[in-house]
């Protein structure tokens, strides 16, 4: 059995000299496998980000990531086998043990029906869909749609600059521009004018966490 394409994305990075990043919410989890440079392991799940988020990075530290799809629910004994592995071998076989689990990992292809999907208009009750989303450990299906309403406002922050602010606000289903400020402050840490303005973070923004999945929000 092989992972599907869509359900990880592998990627490496080697940290050149201490310095912190600023990761913002795209609806992705990664697995990380670190190896410091004093040679210690580990693994770990990242978890859902709401907001920007600092991480400090230590020069020499290596890092290998398996980015998920917006959605997969990673169940605790796929990490515990992963650290297992790791431990025992120094090494482990993460797309093996995704391809083990695959049946196991929903996303939100999974658990929203098609057409439109993050609206879930489905004979099941949005009570329904938001229990099922709880089991999982998800965020709400709101988040979903705030999260993908946010980048995708973003992606025109810096491909129409000439559209005003107000409008852009109602273009993107914000009831006016002090909604869209509020949300964009809080998904990014920064106002939708600061943004325009931010080449190098609208850059990181225009980046799909997974695909193209905020445009379908």
């Amino acid at each position: 059995m092989t992972v599907p394409s869509c359900l990880s994305v592998r990627w490496s990075h080697t940290v050149g000299q201490d310095h912190t990043v600023m990761v913002l919410p795209d609806g992705c989890r990664d697995i990380l496998i670190r190896l410091t440079p004093q040679g210690q392991a580990s693994v770990t799940l990242t978890d859902w980000d709401f907001g920007p988020r600092p991480v400090r990075l230590e020069a020499g530290t290596r890092v290998t990531g398996h980015r998920l799809r917006p959605g997969v629910s990673v169940p605790p004994s796929l990490l515990a086998v992963l650290t297992a592995d790791l431990h025992r071998t120094g090494t482990c076989a993460v797309e093996q043990a995704l391809a083990d689990q695959a049946r196991f990992l929903p996303d939100l292809d999974g658990l929203l029906p098609g057409g439109d999907r993050l609206r879930a208009r489905t004979d099941r009750s949005k009570r329904t869909v938001q229990r099922r989303f709880l089991a999982l450990g998800l965020p709400p299906p709101g988040i979903w749609r705030q999260l993908g309403r946010a980048r995708h406002t973003a992606r025109l922050l810096g491909t129409e600059p000439h559209i005003p602010l107000a409008d852009l606000a109602g273009l993107c289903g914000y009831s006016d521009q002090a909604h869209m400020t509020r949300d964009l402050t809080r998904w990014f840490g920064s106002s939708p004018a600061a943004l325009r303005q931010n080449a190098a973070m609208l850059a990181v923004l225009r980046e799909p966490g997974f695909g193209n999945w905020e445009l379908r929000a």
